[in-house]
């Protein structure tokens, strides 16, 4: 099975809602057979919870992160990632400071989007906050997904 990682800082609330909109993407497209999104972050605590806002703000999208768990990104799930979105061009930067071997699967959501601006971090924010980041989320995610799906 092929895999789409999504990478913030802490694994709490950007890349796990990415994982979970793509996730829900992939079943809806009938390729869960074939393809699984996961997520990770740079500076995560493995088993970390997401943030409550976070978790409040999938449920209002009809989405569900509440079993997350938050996991720090490997070597090994580098290699075997075949794509990798950085949620930011800093995480990028520091995923390819330490594997610069990787760097022909590392992309910010962003730029694989063809969109001009990262996804700003809620890290802290109140809900509301939350709520902006998961439509900003979406929004560069229905551009990926459909770049996606022409190249997969």
């Amino acid at each position: 099975m092929k895999t789409v990682l999504f990478v913030c800082t802490s694994n709490v609330c950007r890349s796990p809602l990415a994982e979970a909109i793509w996730q829900a993407r992939i079943g809806a497209a009938g390729r869960q057979q074939e393809w699984q999104a996961r997520s990770a972050g740079v500076m995560a605590y493995d088993g970390e919870a997401p943030l409550q806002p976070a978790v409040l703000a999938a449920g209002w999208h009809g989405l569900s992160i509440a079993h997350h768990t938050a996991r720090h990104l490997t070597t090994a799930m580098l290699r075997e990632a075949a794509l990798v979105l950085a949620i930011n061009q800093t995480l990028k930067a520091a995923i390819l400071s330490e594997r610069p071997e990787f760097e022909d699967k590392v992309c910010t959501l962003r730029d694989y989007a063809g969109m001009d601006e990262d996804i700003t971090d809620p890290y802290g924010a109140d809900p509301g906050i939350y709520e902006a980041c998961l439509v900003d989320l979406e929004s560069c995610l229905n551009a990926a997904w459909l770049r996606w799906q022409r190249e997969n």
